[in-house]
């Protein structure tokens, strides 16, 4: 899920869909 956030937002592992990529 938060796989593709941990790239650029690894912190923002909690909604990473709903915050800003």
């Amino acid at each position: 899920m938060f796989t593709r956030a941990s790239k650029h937002r690894p912190q923002s592992h909690n909604q990473p869909l709903s915050i800003r990529p």
